[in-house]
């Protein structure tokens, strides 16, 4: 969510009338199939020359939340919608804003009966899903903290993060640390559950129960971070997990550093595989893997390179705790710190049944990326692992898992 994904994102998609949006022929297996596509052709019966800013998949994989604008100008009129995954059909709408974001996101949560809702405002909305009503609103906790940086939410109930910062998204580089202060919100009754301030606050992640959250930890001294599971009410630490990961071409005094993915499977495990900033660094990383960590002593229960796995854009892992599905980019490094316009990548989903296992791949060729949101928050998987929705050309691709 840094100024240069933000970057990444935009030159994507003044460049996405290149890319071609068909997955590519005989790269898939045959238990993936693409279920449907949400996009301006099957919203423009709902909103005028609809473009899509955030996204977020139901739990059950029934339903698409979106946060929608009329246009790109400045003053375009901003909608919520929730959209049938199978039907395309947008079952409710309300209009909630006006203007763009630097950065939106919306998310259900678990039970998908509340939306969280970060836009251009000053604060975080909770909407029941079902009457699209503001139920609650969260503002910044002080002048120092008065930047509204991310969300994020718990899989398995109601707890969702808010973090702030003292500083701008503009302001913010990908290789140094953002200080924050995180605020811990029951999402249904709209109370604090926990707060803390924290060194560094860029992808922060929350368990299924949301008791515990995953933020970088930069204290091992390696280029790239591991990560500090926290207690959410206190933010004091319960584990300190190393990431394994280094640049193999790193020479004396260059300071590049870059974080890496992580995603709670259960609350005692976690998944962990490099993220974008490894690749714009222009540094070949050794060991480009997915790892399946034990919290808290941080035991690599197992670690697996399938064959053109490289930096992933995002990995999301199923509540249940079987699948982890990940976009991994198949390009050559780039010095100059971008993402090519026209981006290979693959779709990787992964059992994680008795250690990790690749189940499918499915080539993607496009542009991976909306307008106005963040170049990593591509990817969504259902609870079982059923549904999974990926951002690409300006829509969300939807596969089934049969």
């Amino acid at each position: 969510m840094t100024a240069s994904y933000m970057k990444i994102s935009k030159l994507l998609f003044v460049y996405s009338i290149l890319a071609t949006s068909l997955a590519m022929p005989g790269m898939s297996s045959t238990s993936l199939r693409t279920m449907g596509r949400i996009d301006s052709g099957s919203l423009g019966k709902a909103v005028d020359n609809p473009v899509i800013h955030a996204f977020d998949l139901s739990e059950d994989g029934r339903n698409l939340a979106l946060l929608v604008t009329s246009g790109e100008s400045q003053t375009a009129t901003e909608w919520l919608l929730v959209v049938d995954t199978r039907t395309s059909q947008v079952l409710r709408k309300a209009q909630i804003g006006q203007g763009l974001a630097y950065v939106s996101q919306v998310l259900f949560t678990s039970d998908g009966r509340f939306l969280v809702v970060r836009d251009n405002l000053p604060e975080v909305r909770v909407l029941e899903s079902a009457s699209l009503a503001v139920v609650h609103r969260i503002e910044p906790p002080s002048d120092k903290f008065r930047f509204l940086l991310s969300i994020s939410r718990s899989s398995g109930s109601d707890v969702i993060a808010v973090n702030f910062a003292a500083v701008g998204l503009a302001m913010i580089r990908d290789d140094e640390k953002v200080p924050g202060y995180t605020e811990i919100i029951d999402a249904a009754h709209g109370t604090a559950r926990g707060s803390w301030r924290c060194d560094d606050i860029i992808g922060q992640v929350l368990s299924p129960d949301g008791s515990l959250a995953a933020i970088p930890d930069w204290s091992t001294g390696n280029a790239i971070a591991g990560i500090s599971v926290v207690d959410t009410k206190s933010g004091a630490k319960v584990a300190a997990i190393g990431s394994g990961y280094t640049f193999k071409d790193r020479r004396p005094f260059d300071t590049s550093a870059a974080r890496v993915d992580a995603r709670f499977v259960t609350q005692t495990e976690i998944v962990l595989t490099p993220d974008p900033g490894t690749f714009v660094s222009g540094h070949l990383v050794g060991g480009q893997t997915l790892k399946l960590v034990r919290i808290p002593d941080g035991k690599v229960l197992d670690e697996k390179r399938p064959r053109r796995y490289g930096a992933s854009i995002q990995a999301a892992a199923s509540s249940d705790g079987r699948f982890c599905a990940t976009l991994s980019l198949d390009v050559k490094l780039n010095y100059n710190r971008e993402i090519p316009p026209l981006t290979k990548c693959d779709l990787m989903v992964f059992s994680l049944r008795d250690g990790i296992h690749l189940d499918e791949t499915e080539r993607l060729v496009g542009f991976l990326g909306l307008s106005g949101a963040d170049g990593r928050d591509l990817l969504r998987i259902s609870s079982n692992g059923s549904v999974i929705a990926v951002v690409q050309d300006g829509g969300i691709t939807l596969f089934e898992r049969r």
